[in-house]
This record gives structure tokens, C-alpha cells and sequence, in this order.
């Protein structure tokens, strides 16, 4: 199923490039293509690419897997940045860090399996991106930020409030005065949206969670919107906002910016371990209480 495979490791990490070593010989000797991604950060990969033409035009002919040997920040980076280059994307974490609901296959299960995995015999969902595009300031080109867990709209000083106004599609939903915005994806509602009170969405549903965050009512709750048309948002006072991408990359916001969020029409699929199922992951990371079998 897979022609190629795109191995992303963690250069700063001893384990992250064994094992970056390791899986590189199992697929040279079964005859797959693979080239080695050095990335520990957003800019890292966006530097990579950008000076490497040739990989670009191969990723875009041929079936490729994304497989991270580093943080669940890499595999966001990754999957944002590559996701309209790549077909699959597994999370492959060594024995001395925790499974995540992004990184949920072991590094020993992810080469004894190896073969199934590029057949793609093993279990697998899809999960969509969003791009962001960002209009205003000084530079009157759109800014597109693409992203596949969350986008925080956030006051630096972290003591004061903006102004906002939500439309979806040809609708005006509300104008809220707040100190935090985040529009999450289902991937992103176990991570930031999480702690800002913000529900657990499986990540077969095609939906935005937005989470407006303020001290002066109690009537900001969260809502949830669907994919199906653009999601506008227009900040009417932008003293000092930034955008958090992924909990990666930070963007200043310019006065009078407006944000408009689509789908990406193109799925990523996500490659799991055999026995794996999203809520068993829940289950681990939210410290649930498994139900008997």
C-alpha cells in the first residue's frame, strides 16, 4: 500500500535516533524506500522542506507513510506541514516515554509488525486538518496556518480582554469580550482544550470545538460547529494577541485581523497497533476506570 516511507526523529534525542536507525535498516533490507526527516521543531521542518525540492516532488507521486520516532509535538508538526504530501501517519514512541493519543504504537510492536503496517493491514482512522488563514496587518496577503490540533487566540499579558465576533457559513453566531479563544480539532480536545473545560470529541466526528474563555459571564461555554462551511473570526481589538498553533508556534495577531478556518479537503489517515481502540487510549491518558471485559 505504502511505496515510500518518511521517518521524522528528534536529533536532540539519543533514543529517537537508534531507533530512527533501526526501522531505516528494516526497511532498506525489505526493499522500501525511506528518507530521514531531523526535526524537533515546527521551523526545523518548514526549513527542511523548503530546501529540499527533489523530496517534495517524490512525496507527490508516490503512496507515502509519515512515521514519528519523536514527541506528539513533532507528529502534530508533521502532520499539519505534510498532511496534503502523505497518505498514512503512525506515532511511534520508545519504551521510555508514555503512549499518547497520538503516539499510541510501541517501537517493538511497530517492527514486528512492520510488513502489515505497509500493507496496511492494521487498524487505521481518518482525521481531518484545518487551515487557517489569516487577513490583515501590514503584509495584505492571506497568512494560511494550517493545523490538526488546536488554534488559541490568546492575550500575552494574560490580564486583558479582546474583542471577537463568530460567524460560520452565512451566519453570525455571537460577539464575546474574553481573554482566550480556541477552535480545537477532535484530535486536539484531549490536549489544551482539554484543560480550558472543553469536551473529549472522538476523532470520527468533522467538527470544531470553540471554547471562549472569560471571567465576566457565566454564560461562555463551549459549543461545537460543523466542518461543513468556513468558520470567520474577527478580532475587533488586538493589543498584543498571538495565535498558538498546535502549542507549537506562536504568531502575533495584527490590529483588525480576521481568521477564516476551512477543512482541508484532504483526510489524514492515522495507523494504529493492533489492538487498539481510541477510548482504551482515554483510558490510559485521563486515568478512566476500564470497564470489565
Amino acid at each position: 500500500m505504502y511505496q515510500r516511507v518518511l521517518l521524522v526523529f528528534n536529533p536532540d534525542s539519543h533514543q529517537s535516533r537508534k531507533n530512527a536507525d533501526r526501522a531505516s535498516d528494516a526497511l532498506s533490507s525489505m526493499g522500501v524506500f525511506c528518507n530521514r526527516i531531523e526535526a524537533n521543531s515546527r521551523e526545523s521542518l518548514k526549513a527542511f522542506l523548503s530546501n529540499s525540492p527533489d523530496m517534495l516532488e517524490m512525496l507527490q507521486t508516490q503512496s507515502c507513510l509519515l512515521v514519528v520516532l519523536a514527541s506528539p509535538g513533532v507528529m502534530l508538526n508533521c502532520v499539519s506541514i505534510l498532511g496534503d504530501l502523505i497518505e498514512g501517519a503512525a506515532g511511534v514512541y520508545s519504551m521510555d516515554h508514555q503512549s499518547d493519543v497520538l503516539m499510541d504504537f510501541p517501537f517493538h510492536k511497530f517492527m514486528i509488525h512492520l510488513p502489515e503496517v505497509l500493507m496496511g493491514l492494521t487498524p487505521s482512522d481518518e482525521r481531518t486538518i484545518s487551515i487557517a488563514e489569516l487577513q490583515g496587518g501590514i503584509d495584505l496577503s492571506p497568512h494560511q496556518i494550517p493545523f490538526a490540533s488546536d488554534l488559541v487566540i490568546s492575550n500575552s499579558t494574560l490580564d486583558g480582554d479582546f474583542e471577537i465576533s463568530i460567524s460560520f457559513g452565512r451566519y453570525g453566531i455571537a460577539k464575546f469580550e474574553l481573554n482566550t479563544f480556541a477552535v480545537a480539532l477532535p484530535t486536539g480536545t484531549t490536549r489544551y482544550a482539554l484543560s480550558l473545560g472543553g469536551p473529549v470529541v472522538s476523532p470520527s466526528l468533522e467538527c470544531w470545538t470553540c471554547i471562549p474563555c472569560g471571567q465576566r459571564s457565566l454564560s461562555l461555554r463551549p459549543f461545537l460547529l460543523p466542518q461543513s462551511e468556513p468558520l470567520e473570526i474577527t478580532i475587533h481589538s488586538s493589543d498584543k494577541l498571538f495565535l498558538l498553533v498546535d502549542g507549537q508556534e506562536r504568531i502575533p495577531v495584527p490590529p483588525s485581523a480576521k481568521l477564516v478556518i476551512k477543512k482541508n479537503p484532504k483526510p489524514i489517515r492515522f495507523v494504529h497497533p493492533k489492538s487498539w481502540n481510541y477510548f482504551s487510549d482515554l483510558q490510559d491518558l485521563l486515568n478512566w476506570q476500564r470497564l470489565p471485559i
